[in-house]
């Protein structure tokens, strides 16, 4: 990926019942080493979020009951060459953006939001992310197993840009522990999604799918601010999440558990660090592809004197493959640098190291670089 670059327009238009958020994506991407063989390609995504509602932001207090409720709906669609990883030798694409082509939707729910001590719940077709299995310390990476939901495969798994009908019960007993109960209908119940128009196929597991009815998942998480005194004193905006703890499991069709975390962490670089990692681990591998995951990483805000916006993020990820697919092992390393120049225009170099492509050996290791530009208004 020597020469690669994302372009990404976010555009937030509001009334006072209704809020619509459009974001655009591009990432022409290419390899200038390693691989099975040299190649570059550019995939698109445009992501549509309307939420028609009047509902207050969590734990404040709602006046009326209506105010509890949203209409959420959205689409995505992708297009371009969603096909780089599989010319490289790759097994999990490069890109975040290399989805099944077409237009789908992905979310048409309609969600009773509660304050805390009460309980909330949303209902319609909806994905694992964000809900589930997601932390906002992936967003900050363009390997697709960083931005995915730990990387799992499993035919069944609900993972955008592929919805189910779902329902999920959310409980706060505080405003920094939160319970959330779900129950997804697997991707088998309906093999092509819920395409729009022009979509591919469903993209198939190499693996039998599980057996079993509905995926039930539960997860708790912690949440705490973060004190960042150096960043607070320059007066900068914080570019990286607080601090969350998540723990869960599912069951039903298929089973696992995993945990993830993002940790405030004082260190002498930079006005604002965290720690974070992740793992998830499947108990089915017979149809399970990615029993075992990994990944750990590094964000740092305002490394640069004079610069106390941008970000520095580091990471590095490993999927552990089914015995049954007769592979080890895959492993990506990513670094990246956001520079924000002012005006919603930013820029992100990144390099990633693509260890063991394919799992299995025979294939060189893949040295691919871009440069992310990133426009938001």
């Amino acid at each position: 990926m020597s020469a690669a670059g994302t372009a990404a327009v976010a555009a937030p238009l509001d009334s006072a019942w209704w809020t619509l958020e459009i974001q655009a994506t591009a990432q022409p991407m290419a390899n200038p080493a390693g691989g099975a063989a040299a190649s570059a390609g550019s995939a698109q995504e445009l992501d549509l979020a309307l939420t028609l509602g009047t509902a207050p932001a969590t734990g404040q207090v709602f006046r009326r009951e209506i105010d509890r409720w949203q209409l959420q709906l959205g689409a995505s669609l992708y297009a371009g060459d969603a096909d780089l990883a599989e010319r490289l030798g790759a097994v999990f694409a490069l890109q975040s953006t290399a989805q099944p082509q077409g237009l789908w939707l992905t979310r048409l729910a309609i969600e009773r939001r509660a304050a805390v001590g009460e309980l909330g719940v949303s209902a319609g077709l909806q994905a694992l992310d964000p809900t589930f299995l997601a932390m906002p310390a992936y967003g900050h990476f363009i390997h697709s197993a960083f931005n995915q939901t730990l990387n799992i495969a499993m035919a069944g798994m609900p993972v955008s840009p592929y919805a189910a009908p779902a329902l999920v019960l959310t409980y706060r007993p505080t405003s920094q522990w939160c319970w959330r109960l779900g129950a997804l209908a697997p991707q088998g119940d309906n093999p092509g999604g819920y395409p729009l128009f022009g979509a591919r196929a469903l993209q198939r597991s190499p693996l039998p799918s599980p057996a079993g009815g509905w995926l039930q998942i539960a997860q708790l998480e912690r949440s705490w601010p973060a004190a960042d005194g150096r960043l607070k004193r320059s007066g900068a905006r914080a570019a990286l999440p607080d601090g969350l703890l998540q723990l869960g499991g599912y069951g039903g069709r298929g089973s696992g558990s995993y945990a993830a975390i993002t940790l405030p962490v004082g260190l002498p670089l930079g006005l604002a660090n965290r720690l974070w990692a992740a793992a998830s681990v499947g108990f089915d591998p017979a149809t399970n592809p990615v029993p075992l995951y990994g990944q750990m990483g590094w964000l740092s805000q305002g490394v640069l004197p004079g610069r106390p916006a941008d970000v520095l993020a580091l990471a590095f990820g490993r999927s552990s493959f089914s015995p049954a697919l007769r592979q080890s092992y895959e492993a990506v390393l990513e670094a990246n640098y956001h520079l924000a120049l002012g005006g919603g225009l930013s820029l992100q170099p990144a390099l990633q190291w693509i260890a063991n492509p394919g799992g299995q050996g025979r294939v060189p290791g893949i040295l691919a670089a871009t440069v992310q530009v990133q426009l938001t208004y």
